[in-house]
């Protein structure tokens, strides 16, 4: 039995986002003791073991932490506890904020969230797009497999929905931007994000880094070769600043509906070893031998 857990935010409070959802840092900790005390955590070598047929443990039993999106409080807050704790995380880094300096879409509109009035979002948002932006054959697949275990009011489910998954993905970064623009949000990047140094700090120290796509995409809304595009450029911006030899990967958004079998065949021909998505269950022995791409947390 291996549980991996998920975590994005791990901070104290920011006054400058008073509305954003997060994991205080003391939470944090209680819940790595807690952990630690029902579980154990397994370690570093033995989980990448597990990964070779060779050496395969079918009764490897632990925890294996991992951290999406490359967030600054990755190393200002976990990345420090884990280091005293002496324990060891996989962190999930897109690559948009350092080719292009730019804060991510899915990031825009958390910000945008936490700062502003839900209903006047959602009513600006709905007054810009048109059907034909929409993927109007998907929306209750859409509906049926998101956002359904947040504890969200209807609204904020709506809005999030609306610009993640109901409108097309050429559309979207200039929808997320006219509304941010009209609000007065600034480019606040180099705050949000984990620099390179740090990264590579965090990867001497036994981090493991891996691939988060470009911008994260909701890939399933993709072609062949724009998935492609977005998990080789990644990848190949992650080998410019680190020793980038143990390939892992994580699906944007997660869940079966934000990958394909277009994703799975991308992966594997960039040599990458697994990649996690999002189900709520345990990594089994079978998972490592024939779902390595799709991976439970």
């Amino acid at each position: 039995m291996i549980k991996a857990i998920m975590y994005h935010y791990v901070q104290k409070p920011d006054r400058h986002y008073p509305g954003l959802k997060f994991l205080h840092e003391k939470s944090f900790i209680r819940q790595l003791d807690f952990l630690e005390k029902k579980f154990g955590f397994i370690k570093r070598q033995d989980w990448l073991d597990s990964l070779d047929s060779k050496s395969q443990n079918k009764n490897l039993r632990g925890v294996i932490l991992t951290f999406d999106d490359g967030l600054a409080c990755h190393y200002d807050t976990v990345y420090q506890i884990l280091r005293k704790k002496n324990l060891w995380g996989i962190f999930y880094i897109p690559c948009k904020p350092y080719l292009n300096n730019e804060v991510l879409d899915v990031h825009k509109i958390h910000i945008l969230i936490s700062k502003f009035e839900i209903e006047k979002l959602l009513k600006f948002a709905e007054d810009i797009i048109d059907e034909s932006m929409i993927l109007t054959s998907k929306i209750e697949e859409f509906k049926s497999n998101t956002y359904q275990k947040q504890n969200n009011q209807k609204s904020i489910t709506d809005f999030k929905r609306l610009l993640n998954y109901f409108i097309k993905e050429k559309h979207k970064s200039n929808i997320i931007n006219e509304i941010a623009i009209s609000l007065g949000m600034k480019n606040f990047s180099k705050q949000y994000y984990l620099n390179i140094k740090s990264i590579q700090e965090m990867h001497k120290n036994n981090m493991i880094i891996g691939s988060h796509s470009v911008n994260h995409p909701l890939m399933s809304k993709l072609n062949f070769n724009e998935q492609k595009k977005e998990i080789d450029c990644s990848i190949d911006f992650l080998k410019t600043i680190i020793n980038y030899d143990h390939k892992t990967y994580c699906h944007p958004y997660g869940g079966r509906i934000s990958y394909n079998e277009d994703t799975f065949k991308v992966l594997n021909e960039k040599g990458v070893r697994y990649a996690f998505s999002v189900e709520n269950r345990d990594i089994t022995y079978k998972d490592l031998h024939l779902n390595f791409y799709a991976l439970p947390r």
